[in-house]
């Protein structure tokens, strides 16, 4: 059954209603509270002549809530001046001296003035705790404009005002603003200058596009701006009016303040009855526009309906590796100096029981911005070397190859680990290539990341470098780092085949390589071009759709065992190696340490 949707202008009556319950309810309450008491001091006091007598009683403390205390001490002063003939005649008889009713005449109006003055400074002070407590909920502490609730507020009543007048067809254009610099600007200001800094620039923009638009902080970096426009505006005509505020710089205190912000922008009708949801959809598009280093993006549904998808899968992975959904692919690797294979990368594979394949496009980047990259790691781990171990022939043991990311380097979890997996799986270490992209490596700040990555050199495991060509690193930075091979991405390699002058770049780069002691394995070889290219260049080794899809384990001990075929190599030739005068490489000097470790670590 679909859901009853409450009308947005009903929604407002309801509001305000629920405003006025919630302002009122505990005065009511005090209100019964007192005519009760007084109810039952006047029964106890005289019974029904005393009741009659306390009359004045009921209006005072009704006019003590409406007029506050003034009214509740004027109303029971007036109360007592009425009833004080009657209440002294009603309680003393008529035979009480008159001093005596005056007195009692006196004193009564006294004590129901006071009476009044008392709930009436009670009732205001309720109130005032009232507001105070609305102002928190929707108000911002730090810097005094609205926070979530409170733009919820005024946009529904902005929407109810737009639905019960005629200001014509309107939209309801939304704009969230990400600081992306938050964290710096924290660092250096701290919190409480850094509020007075987000104050200022909500003002600036609230006075710059348009006096009904809302300005609010509903988050620690972010800001949303609603504002209504008409309909034929343009989107781009308003973010320009905010960007405008943006390009000058904040003032705190002598100081200017940089604010680095990235927009993200919804848009729906104004008759829309769900405001909030234009909130999530701006907030989702200045994500995105972060995340891809643009400065403004505007609400795309199919990326939108892309990304839940990916927090759907990102979900179902802990209970995919559990129920075995996730298992490995091994493509092979082709030495171009033998014409043989002598490795293979592990790739990951997820049948989905509903979905069948997916793509490890889709779920391998969601995994390695999270914290279960370090599961995932360990699992492809256990299974490659598991695996790789069952594929040595004749004393001969094929290298495997992990790819991992940067937060498997947060802690020293990962050296542990892949010490005692060496350990009880007699894998010699120099058979293991874990993989880190170029971007990830340049990207690496942390000294921690490059000491575990030598600790991982120093047990004998060799450190690749993959994708490269993709990012911005030099052979010149990646001199000084604890790598042994260089992967040459597939993009690098393509445009050799027909540009001299990527040729000639492409050469140079395999040369100050192999100076630097690194083997040069070349990616993506797709067609016989390219690799005879390598060939010729002296690339070490190749792997590619060309030389060999991705195998089941069970496929890949017959495709290590045999030559790879020279018609499958085309033009490709082994080429001749002579090392009786060749100084040993890092990957020989590698392996030979290994296999001297290797014993003493299966023992």
């Amino acid at each position: 059954m679909e859901p009853h949707i409450i009308p947005e202008h009903r929604q407002s009556i309801i509001a305000r209603f629920a405003m006025l319950t919630r302002h009122t309810t505990i005065s009511l309450l005090m209100i019964g509270a007192g005519l009760l008491i007084a109810l039952v001091v006047v029964l106890l006091d005289g019974g029904t002549p005393s009741a009659y007598a306390h009359f004045a009683y009921a209006p005072t403390i009704i006019a003590a809530f409406r007029f506050r205390a003034l009214g509740g001490l004027i109303c029971g002063f007036l109360g007592g001046l009425v009833v004080g003939p009657f209440a002294a005649w009603l309680l003393s008889g008529l035979d009480t001296f008159v001093l005596e009713q005056y007195i009692s005449w006196g004193v009564r109006t006294t004590w129901i003035a006071i009476v009044g003055f008392t709930l009436g400074a009670l009732f205001t002070y309720v109130r005032k705790q009232s507001d105070v407590l609305d102002w928190y909920r929707h108000t911002d502490s730090g810097t005094g404009i609205p926070n979530l609730p409170g733009v919820r507020k005024q946009v529904t009543a902005m929407i109810a005002d737009h639905n019960a007048t005629s200001f014509g067809r309107q939209d309801l254009m939304v704009t969230a603003l990400k600081i992306t610099n938050y964290g710096h600007l924290v660092l250096t200001f701290g919190y409480e200058d850094l509020d007075a800094v987000i104050k200022d620039l909500g003002s600036r923009i609230r006075n710059g596009i348009s006096e009904r638009a809302v300005v609010g902080r509903t988050g620690t970096d972010e800001l949303l701006i609603v504002d209504p426009i008409a309909i034929d505006t343009p989107a781009a005509r308003h973010t320009r009016n905010i960007e405008e505020q943006l390009q000058t710089t904040l003032q705190l205190g002598d100081m200017q303040v940089y604010v680095d912000v990235v927009m993200g922008v919804a848009r729906a009708p104004m008759t829309t009855n769900a405001p909030e949801k234009l909130f999530v959809q701006a907030s989702a598009a200045a994500c995105r526009a972060r995340d891809s280093g643009m400065r403004m993006a505007f609400y795309n549904e199919r990326q939108e309906r892309h990304r839940k998808d990916g927090m759907h899968l990102l979900g179902e992975i802990p209970r995919a590796l559990e129920a075995g959904e996730i298992s490995l692919v091994y493509q092979p690797k082709l030495d171009l100096r033998s014409g043989k294979f002598v490795g293979v990368e592990a790739l990951a594979r997820w049948q989905h029981p509903q979905r069948g394949d997916i793509s490890p496009a889709l779920f391998v980047p969601l995994i390695e911005n999270t914290g279960i990259i370090d599961a995932f790691t360990k699992f492809v781990l256990h299974a490659a070397i598991t695996q790789s171990v069952q594929w040595q022939h004749d004393d001969d043991q094929p290298s495997i190859a992990v790819n991992m990311s940067t937060r498997n380097l947060t802690g020293d979890s990962l050296l542990q680990y892949v010490e005692d997996l060496l350990s009880r799986t007699g894998l010699p270490a120099s058979a293991l290539e874990l993989e880190i992209t170029e971007t990830a490596l340049v990207d690496m700040q942390d000294p921690h990341h490059l000491n575990l990555l030598a600790g991982l050199r120093d047990i004998g495991v060799r450190i690749a470098i993959d994708d490269f060509g993709t990012g911005y690193a030099s052979l010149s930075y990646i001199r000084d780092l604890p790598v042994d091979i260089l992967k040459l991405d597939k993009s690098f390699i393509s445009s050799a085949l027909t540009i001299p002058r990527e040729r000639k770049m492409l050469k140079r780069m395999i040369q100050l390589a192999k100076d630097l002691d690194l083997e040069v394995v070349g990616e993506g070889i797709e067609d016989r071009q390219t690799l005879g290219l390598l060939n010729e260049l002296g690339c070490d080794l190749a792997q590619g759709f060309y030389i060999s899809r991705p195998l089941p384990a069970s496929a890949v001990s017959a495709v290590l065992t045999r030559p790879w075929s020279s018609d499958e190599a085309g033009s490709l030739t082994p080429r001749p190696t002579d090392t009786t005068d060749t100084p040993p490489t890092r990957k020989t000097r590698r392996r030979q340490q290994s296999n001297v470790a290797a014993p003493e670590r299966r023992r």
